[in-house]
């Protein structure tokens, strides 16, 4: 395993973590502490952990973002479509109103 893979690896990990912390402030609320944090305070740290990674990952010529013209169409179209599946979340009774 080289560096690039390596870092790979840890950007997995670190991913996972954000989703357990995601489940874990569902489950409990973003209020809810544990050990002294609040389950915000623990997404907001392993979402600091992805950019860390992300960052070295970087450092090693290994660039995880794309041009400015492709990631904003990128992002509109990422936009459309979470928006058409909160709209049928909503159809589904699944999702409120705001």
């Amino acid at each position: 395993m080289n560096k690039k893979e390596y870092l790979l690896v840890k950007l997995i990990e670190e991913l996972s973590e954000v989703q357990q912390a995601v489940s874990k402030a569902l489950e409990f609320s973003l209020e809810d502490l544990y050990e002294g944090k609040s389950n915000l305070q623990y997404i907001r740290e392993e979402l600091s952990d992805v950019e860390i990674v992300i960052q070295l990952l970087f450092e090693e010529g290994f660039d995880v973002t794309q041009g400015d013209t492709e990631h904003t169409l990128y992002s509109e179209d990422k936009i459309k479509k979470i928006g058409k599946w909160m709209e049928y979340a909503k159809e589904k009774g699944c999702l409120e109103s705001v």
